[in-house]
């Protein structure tokens, strides 16, 4: 029902009714492995996971524009129009396409397909009074080497909750050595392939590289 609203909505848009069902479908795919990304930076109030936010993230706006083709001006309209359908969509993989435009369009604008987020988006320590999400950030630039798809460029982000001067993952802890870490985990992720549509237990490695975390702009890995 949320497609079929957000497509008849598209249609009385003077601009954005030459979007073809692919290019609807793509958008949600993009915006399906970006969600984290988009939570971050929004006031708290407009941080509940179960809704889309107002307003894109102005980079979301720049990478949307580009790899859709669609004019930056007219993407707060394609945002309000289908933001409820593509955030109530299930994330599913990538295809190749969609991995060349996070190269081509992403990456020096700070976005990757992949970002490595912890388990929780509030604080876990024990005793710790604060249940709101937490917004305090540093972010390193990483190295995911993938089966299915080669070398991947990516952040693994590590939260901080107010007042605390530590990360709350073991993850960001790593990230913390001033020398560059190799972490070999074993996790299950979704495949990211066109053709596969189950989970699978994949093997990553993570080469934890030590760069200015300040600078959210990715370089083509090595």
């Amino acid at each position: 029902m949320r497609l079929i609203t957000a497509l008849e909505n598209l249609q009385r848009h003077p601009v954005l009714r030459k979007l073809t069902l692919n290019d609807v479908v793509q958008y949600a795919r993009l915006v399906g492995h970006l969600k984290n990304d988009i939570l971050l930076p929004q006031p708290l109030e407009q941080t509940d996971p179960g809704v889309p936010p107002d307003v894109l993230p102005l980079s979301l706006v720049e990478f949307l524009s580009l790899a859709l083709s669609i004019k930056q001006e007219f993407i707060q309209d394609s945002w309000d129009i289908m933001k409820y359908y593509i955030w109530e969509c299930t994330t599913v993989p990538l295809i190749h396409e969609d991995f060349e435009l996070f190269r081509e369009f992403g990456w020096s604008r700070g976005i990757a397909v992949l970002s490595i987020y912890p388990r929780e988006s509030v604080c876990a320590t024990v005793g710790c009074g604060n249940t709101r999400p937490l917004k305090k950030e540093t972010s390193r630039e990483v190295v995911v080497y993938t089966t299915a798809n080669g070398v991947q460029a990516a952040w693994a982000i590590h939260l901080y909750c107010p007042g605390k001067s530590y990360p709350v993952d073991l993850l960001a802890q790593l990230l913390n050595d001033p020398q560059s870490v190799k972490l070999t985990i074993t996790t299950t992720l979704l495949s990211m392939t066109e053709n596969a549509h189950t989970t699978k237990k994949s093997h990553f490695t993570y080469r934890l590289a030590n760069i200015n975390s300040s600078n959210r702009k990715l370089s083509a890995p090595g």
